[in-house]
Parts: structure tokens; sequence; C-alpha cells
């Protein structure tokens, strides 16, 4: 599922660039990273970090939140909504802001979320700090 995901971004990440009507190496260069970086982040070999994204959706005029889920912000569900909460707590701390970590929070967030009948957004707050030193390190 998460690669699935990862995937997705590198395909969006594509469509902002096609988007700009740039190449590879002028979006790269755009978005402050070398072109074999985002060569890897547009094939989703490797995970682009939320700067990159944050800068891309600028740089495209393209909807952040689109760029992360493939939908609009009005279109998203609870577990998208977790999903992004998880991207702006783990910005907030100052924390690296890896998808895979982001889509881990995420789903831990909705099952205590339906667990407890809460929304995911509220649960990622503590997620977050009970996980702070391991994403530090």
């Amino acid at each position: 599922m998460i690669d699935n995901e990862v995937s997705g971004i590198g395909e969006r990440l594509k469509t902002c660039r096609k988007d700009s009507g740039l190449s590879q190496a002028q979006f790269a260069e755009a978005l402050g990273v070398s072109s074999r970086s985002y060569h890897h982040y547009e094939k989703a070999t490797r995970e682009a970090p939320v700067s990159v994204l944050r800068t891309a959706a600028r740089v495209s005029g393209r909807d952040f939140h689109w760029l992360i889920t493939g939908k609009l912000e009005g279109q998203v569900d609870l577990y998208e909504q977790a999903v992004l909460a998880a991207f702006e707590c783990l910005e907030r701390e100052g924390l690296p802001q890896q998808p895979k970590t982001i889509l881990a929070i995420a789903r831990r967030a909705l099952e205590l979320a339906l667990e407890k009948n809460t929304k995911p957004a509220d649960e990622v707050p503590k997620l977050v700090q009970d996980s702070k030193y391991l994403l530090a390190s």
C-alpha cells in the first residue's frame, strides 16, 4: 500500500513538472534539488521530502493536498486527513517528513480514531510526540 501511495506522488510530481512546461533538470533546479534526486522522486525510487513537495505544488500552481493525496482538499477522506495532519505536525516539530513515516503515522491515527470515535487528525500530535525520539534519529 505504501509503495503505491509513494508511486502516486511520483506520478503527480511528473504532472506538476509537465504543467510547468519544464524539463526534469529545469524543474529540479526550480525545486532546489539535483536532477538525479528529482528523477528518483518522479520515478518513486526515492521519497521526496515535504519541502520539495510543497515547492513543486507552488511552482506548478497545483494544490499541495492534491499532490499528496491525489484529491482536491475538499475531497479528502479520514485517512487522507490523517496523512495531511501528519505532514503538518512533523513539519511543525522540525522532524523528518518521509512519506513512509507519514503514512505509518496516518494509518495508526486512523486506527486509534476508529477505536476512540475521534478524528484521525486529533490523534496525530500524540503519535508524533510518542515517536519524537525515534523520528529525530
